[in-house]
């Protein structure tokens, strides 16, 4: 791409410099090696866009599984990116008999350990599917919190308690 850019600065200097003292026909020349530098640029370009990866969010790179000039199989992950804007915390370890107390919206105590500090959120989603960790059936949970600390970072640990204010009647 830098070699195309600096052929059509070449070119247009060539013209310029024609332009400046020649005739008709030396100008349409240099009109046709601009015209043709313009034309390896935008090929350049485009073949350079077919090596680049491009994201449906602006986020920040948390993870990279492969190095620069590896070979990448089709499909096969080179990256994690996080908005680390809005994080969130996931737990996996909601009884199933407990499931059925607890919907989106409701608010949540989230103790995270590393920080000592408490944060108050709200349950954004429930799991439809179970999950199995050691025999027992479980569904995750994920909290939006309401206040995002400067200090709190991706994976620290925290203890989570939902706020269950009504009871489902059990027949």
């Amino acid at each position: 791409l830098a070699e195309a850019e600096a052929q059509v600065r070449a070119a247009q200097a060539q013209r310029d410099a024609l332009i400046a003292g020649a005739g008709n026909e030396a100008i349409a020349v240099a009109a046709g090696a601009v015209a043709e530098a313009r034309a390896a640029m935008v090929r350049a370009e485009k073949l350079l866009a077919r090596y680049q990866l491009s994201a449906p969010i602006t986020g920040t790179v948390t993870a990279l599984s492969v190095t620069a000039g590896e070979m990448v199989q089709p499909g096969a992950p080179v990256l994690t990116l996080a908005d680390l804007t809005h994080l969130q915390v996931e737990t996996t370890d909601l009884s199933e008999r407990d499931v059925v107390f607890v919907r989106a919206g409701q608010a949540a105590r989230v103790l995270v350990e590393p920080l000592d500090r408490e944060i108050m959120g709200r349950v954004a989603s429930v799991a439809s599917q179970a999950s199995r960790i050691g025999g027992d059936v479980v569904y995750t949970v994920r909290i939006d919190l309401d206040e995002q600390l400067p200090e709190l970072r991706w994976g620290m640990s925290a203890e989570v308690e939902i706020v269950v204010e009504t009871l489902p009647s059990v027949i």
